[in-house]
């Protein structure tokens, strides 16, 4: 939810007032006739009001926004600007008006610039499915935004909303949508110039003229119904106008509506109708940018003198408190018509207006005016100052994006730093392998960042290895020479504290990989330190709560884990301020899951955990969220269909990684491949593969792409080789070394999983003293967490251990090792016809995330139908028929 307005910034105030309908300051005719035609539309997916400037289209759909209101409807209103010709900008704008108008969207630019489009689409087409009773979403101005992607973008957004969501789109011309089966079918509603005209009765209204008034039938005649027209009209009549001076016109009211334009224009007074000149090239205009373009300080009392002297022909809104205008556009036109004839005068203007847009943190628009303005210097001069790592800190990429479309390919090419920025939004993007090979060819260019154009030597050496670090650690798990590097980054930015945070972030990530979880909760009191001293909002904070549920996981604290995901999870619920990244409630729903999964065993809590994973960004998910996850999931994949899904699964994870050119994943893939060998019983192609593979120099630590979670996947996974090939004596070596290794790291499931290889290695060896002893003590650790999952997946191996141990078991042993014996006893058969294949999983999975048809076939890539089709074998095979029952019965599993 939004919070108070008061002392917003430039850049938030910009955004807030175009989510809001402009207010209406001249008593405006009811148009009753729009309104019932509106009302009856609302009953299907889409209307679009399409007409040329100055037909009324802003000032009908205002009042049909304030019938909603009193018909306690819920809507959303967003005026679409040019910035937001690109995907995330839009969805950003529309995930911010629906937010505003009470449904759980994200709102803050530094959460909504950190997402990807796919996300923020489930977001708002979650929100909306979600919504209480019928919702209407107006996007007024589209044809500033309508091209191809936005056009996409509403299409999809049309396909997945519910049949109580309507949207209404308000263009000077018809959108560029592909709806021609939905007009067929009577899905759209198109209201034109023709149904916005204004009748002879509604004309009569507006100027309090009689309708048999001959000045009114020969002025009605010339206008035919154009609203704009009349409102000019009126003033020009209201200013002592004269009738007869419209008589000589030919009947084309584009004539008749310039004519008035210029008339009721030049009617101000010579320094309100020059302001208005020298601000027509801009959109919306406060009155500290209006003194910084005109380089005086008298624009207040000015811009009120025009609201005045123009009412309804000024649009006025509000957001922080202060005031913007917004001048009709056929004023707009015609002023701008006289101010192009001054070339030097515009350049001068557009000057003033970059440098404030600038200075307010408004730097795509900034950056058009300098361009347009012919001042490139200018704009280089700007930049030179832009720490745009730390922009991405606090906004994410999506003003990295929005500003690189602004600034000339051919500049782009000639500066580095330009070219850092462009490989960093790359690399958010997903194109990790290209964003890497940009980042390198930039070394090479400037002789490892000591060359640069403009000199800025100091800030191209910092962002260079900034984003060394950021992309080797998410591809390769650490930078070759992390701590030299940071060392030097923080060495250069002695007077840049949020450099130090990202040093102490990726630091962080790297002591996770390393399994060194004391050092990595220091990293992440450092960096929470240095955010919140340095006013990094949500984007950067709540990332950092990520890694503190990841940090619990590392340690197998499932109870600790359980308590920060499931606060997330309570916050959002209860529609907490800040709490509205999509990637923060994945990893509460991943958390949760996962922790159920090691805690119950159960299949439904692997299928969350995939739909939590599912739910990150491509750049947003790092090394331990798939390692945490694939565990679960390969486990899940391996109980329902083998080792051959096992191995489809881990070879379709090895596909996705390669196209990343994240290598980093591939000795932890190699480690589960051998180890479901093993376990399947496969053990000759298991030693080949370890052997092909190397897994025993993951083991002895010579793969420096091999971190804490595949080397213990290795040792498991060799020991169980072992084991299964007799060899007794290696197996419980290794599975010791597992088990000295996990309590060393204080990787709890890493010792009980050892723990239990030890027991089993004794076992087979025929030591039973030993094997009880070592079961035992894997036992006591697993009780405070209640881990159930290493010793379920041992499976009946585990059964006469722990029959033996229940001799001397506690209370609370005896509790988990009843559960252990229910579930090794309940494993279904792979060919039972009730259990659920992995497609009808998945899809009970985003159901019971609160997911409507729709939206499951939009993110499984399926249609609606086949939805619907795996959901009555989903009823048939779990005996229910409805979805709440499906969900209840299939979580019991």
């Amino acid at each position: 939810m939004w919070t108070s307005q008061a002392g917003l910034p430039s850049r938030e105030r910009a955004t807030r007032r175009r989510l809001q309908p402009p207010e209406q300051r001249a008593a405006q005719l009811p148009r009753e006739a729009v309104l019932r035609s509106l009302a009856a539309a609302r009953h299907h997916p889409l209307t679009l009001v399409v007409a040329p400037p100055g037909f009324g289209k802003t000032t009908v759909i205002t009042q049909w926004w304030d019938r909603l209101g009193d018909q306690d409807i819920g809507r959303a209103w967003y005026s679409a600007s040019e910035q937001e010709r690109e995907p995330v900008a839009f969805l950003g704008m529309v995930s911010a008006a629906l937010a505003l108008s009470g449904l759980d969207c994200p709102t803050e630019p530094e959460v909504i610039g950190g997402l990807s489009v796919g996300a923020l689409l489930d977001a708002i087409l979650l929100a909306l499915d979600r919504a209480s009773g019928p919702f209407v979403l107006i996007i007024d101005d589209f044809e500033r935004i309508d091209c191809p992607p936005i056009a996409r973008l509403v299409e999809a957004l049309l396909e997945g909303i519910g049949p109580d969501v309507h949207v209404l789109l308000a263009g000077r011309r018809k959108p560029t949508l592909a709806l021609s089966a939905w007009r067929m079918q009577g899905l759209v509603r198109i209201i034109d110039p023709d149904d916005l005209a204004l009748s002879l009765t509604e004309t009569a209204a507006s100027l309090s003229l009689p309708e048999t008034s001959p000045e009114l039938l020969s002025f009605a005649d010339l206008i035919q119904g154009w609203p704009a027209a009349v409102q000019l009209y009126r003033l020009w009549r209201g200013r002592g106008g004269e009738r007869g001076t419209l008589e000589g016109f030919n009947g084309r009211v584009e004539e008749v509506a310039d004519y008035l334009a210029e008339q009721v224009f030049n009617s101000l007074p010579e320094d309100c109708r020059d302001l208005l000149i020298d601000l027509s090239f801009l959109e919306y205009v406060e009155v500290g940018l209006a003194d910084a373009v005109r380089r005086r300080s008298d624009s207040a009392a000015l811009l009120d003198q025009a609201k005045i002297q123009l009412g309804a022909l000024i649009q006025h809104t509000e957001a922080g408190g202060i005031d913007a205008y917004r001048l009709h556009p056929l004023l707009a036109s015609y002023a701008y018509g006289e101010l192009d004839r001054h070339a030097d005068r515009l350049s001068l203007l557009r000057e003033g207006a970059a440098d404030w847009l600038w200075n307010n943190g408004h730097y795509p628009q900034a950056t058009r005016h300098y361009v347009d303005a012919g001042r490139i210097d200018g704009f280089l001069e700007s930049f030179a100052d832009l720490a745009f790592v730390e922009l991405f800190l606090s906004y994410g990429t999506a003003d990295l994006r929005l500003l690189l479309r602004e600034i000339p390919a051919t500049l782009q090419g000639q500066h580095p730093r330009i070219r850092l920025m462009a490989s960093l939004v790359h690399f958010k993007a997903g194109l990790f392998t290209e964003a890497r090979a940009m980042l390198a060819t930039i070394a090479a260019d400037t002789q490892d960042y000591s060359r640069s154009p403009d000199g800025n030597l100091r800030r191209l050496e910092i962002e260079g290895r900034a984003l060394e670090i950021l992309f080797d650690t998410y591809m390769l798990g650490r930078h070759p020479d992390h701590v030299a590097t940071c060392a030097r980054i923080t060495e250069l930015a002695h007077d840049m504290p949020l450099m130090w945070a990202w040093c102490h972030n990726a630091t962080l990530v790297v002591d996770q990989f390393l399994g060194r979880m004391d050092l990595a909760d220091q990293d992440l009191h450092n960096c929470t330190l240095l955010y919140e001293a340095n006013g990094v909002k949500s984007f950067a904070l709540q990332h950092l709560e990520m890694h503190r549920i990841l940090i619990a996981q590392g340690r197998g604290v499932l109870h600790q884990v359980a308590k920060q995901a499931g606060g997330i999870a309570r916050r959002r619920q209860q529609a907490v301020s800040g709490i509205q990244d999509p990637g923060l409630s994945a990893m509460a729903r991943m958390g949760l899951a996962i922790v159920d999964y090691h805690q119950n065993y159960r299949l439904s809590a692997a299928d969350l955990a995939a739909v939590g994973l599912g739910q990150f960004d491509i750049g947003e998910a790092w090394f331990d969220h798939y390692a945490f996850g694939w565990q679960v999931m390969l486990d899940a994949a391996w109980r329902r269909l083998g080792i051959d899904g096992v191995i489809d699964q881990i070879d379709r994870y090895r596909s996705q990684m390669r196209q990343r050119g994240a290598s980093v994943f591939e000795p932890l893939l190699d480690a589960h491949e051998v180890g479901y060998l093993a376990r399947s019983g496969r053990t000759d192609d298991a030693r080949q593969r370890a052997d092909e593979n190397g897994l025993q120099p993951v083991i002895s630590g010579a793969v420096p792409l091999a971190g804490s979670r595949s080397r213990s996947r290795a040792l498991q996974a060799l020991s169980l080789l072992n084991l299964k090939d007799g060899e007794t004596s290696q197996a419980l070596q290794l599975a010791e070394q597992l088990t000295s290794e996990g309590r060393a790291q204080d990787h709890l499931d890493c010792e009980i999983e050892g723990l239990i290889l030890v027991a089993l290695a004794h076992e087979q060896a025929e030591r039973s003293i030993d094997a009880d002893t070592a079961f035992h003590a894997a036992l006591r650790r697993a009780v405070p967490d209640q881990w159930l999952s290493p010793f379920a997946m041992a499976g009946a191996s585990v059964i006469g251990l722990a029959a033996r141990c229940s001799t001397a078991a506690s209370p609370a042993e005896m509790t988990l090792l009843q559960r252990l014996s229910d579930v090794v006893q309940a494993q279904p058969a792979r060919t039972d016809p009730s259990a659920l294949n992995e497609r009808e999983a998945e899809i009970i999975a985003h159901i019971a995330e609160g997911a409507s048809n729709k939206i499951v076939a939009r993110r499984l890539g399926i249609s609606d139908n086949t939805v619907k089709f795996h959901l009555k074998k989903i009823y048939t095979k779990l005996g229910v028929s409805t979805r709440q029952a499906a969900v209840a019965r299939a979580m019991e599993r």
